[in-house]
């Protein structure tokens, strides 16, 4: 498979995925709107489930470079970059691509179905909050603060596709403030 194509029916299998479900999306719709061969698709990928799998690790990958280099490019200081997590958030939530999270999505839809795509969302989590622990060097105890800002951030994530607002991001920032603040002071 070239790699636009590729490139083209992994973007649209993904907004697909997020805006309407992995279940309800089925490859036939996902295939009409790439514009990509049924068996390209089989070829390349094999497999709905594959073709999942290689959107998750995609999206994976592209969110924590996006989300990576909105802080260290809008954020100085630890304690900035570790509340930039939700200005990221509320720029993410105000794109009119926005979704939701793929991975929330998926472990809302699926998680008692498929153990594998769950570990891909444990992946992605993991993979967030290690970037988020090396922001919170300084604080007293980087692994509980990451833990705690990467619930925030979820939290803010479901309440933003609940309530089709941004302000949610604006609401956890001022809930890590206090948080922030408690482990830098402690240090």
């Amino acid at each position: 498979m070239n790699s636009s194509a590729s490139e083209r029916l992994l973007s649209v299998a993904n907004e697909l995925f997020c805006r309407e479900g992995i279940h309800a999306t089925g490859i036939k719709r996902v295939l009409d709107e790439s514009g990509v061969a049924r068996r390209t698709l089989y070829e390349h990928f094999g497999s709905k489930e594959n073709l999942v799998r290689a959107v998750l690790e995609r999206e994976s990958t592209l969110w924590l470079t996006w989300f990576r280099d909105f802080i260290y490019t809008s954020a100085d200081s630890p304690r900035d970059r570790l509340l930039c997590i939700f200005d990221a958030l509320k720029v993410w939530f105000e794109d009119e691509s926005f979704f939701g999270c793929a991975f929330i999505n998926l472990v809302m839809e699926s998680h008692k179905h498929d153990d594998s795509l769950r570990e891909l969302a444990l992946q992605h989590r993991e993979n967030t909050n290690s970037f988020i622990r090396e922001l919170a060097a300084d604080a007293s105890d980087p692994r509980l603060l990451a833990e705690q800002l990467g619930i925030l951030a979820d939290g803010a994530i479901v309440g933003a596709v609940t309530l089709l607002s941004s302000e949610p991001a604006t609401q956890a920032k001022m809930a890590a403030q206090v948080l922030v603040d408690a482990a830098m002071t402690k240090r």
